[in-house]
């Protein structure tokens, strides 16, 4: 579970200097996608467009929770702050799903659940 930790984090560290699509060519499965608030996004158009954006200018994780599904799937979610000259002050809860691949763990799925009043 730490080394899904490590790759979500590692993850926003790749977009901090512009090789998101990078981070998605060598740790997302072939079908994986990523949901947000606009629509489904798959792996190769994730690669396609991280590409043509500018790096995030800073970030913020926070609340790390992990949840072992089975033996080879776990769930990671935890809240980040993101700003970006295309995205400025981003808050959201993300939820990822990785898959045990060979030696290492893979995302599958993640979602984005921006932040938002909700009376639960």
């Amino acid at each position: 579970m730490d080394q899904a930790w490590e790759l979500e984090q590692e993850f926003w560290k790749e977009s901090s200097v512009g090789n998101a699509g990078g981070f998605y060519q060598r740790h997302m499965i072939a079908e994986g996608y990523v949901v947000i608030p606009s629509g489904v996004v798959s792996r190769d158009e994730l690669i396609a467009r991280w590409n043509q954006h500018l790096p995030v200018h800073g970030y913020e994780l926070s609340e790390p929770r992990f949840t072992l599904v089975d033996g080879s799937n776990v769930v990671v979610s935890y809240h980040v702050r993101m700003a970006a000259e295309w995205l400025p002050d981003y808050s959201a809860w993300m939820t990822a799903l990785y898959t045990w691949e060979g030696s290492g763990w893979a995302l599958a799925v993640r979602t984005h659940t921006p932040d938002a009043a909700f009376p639960f």
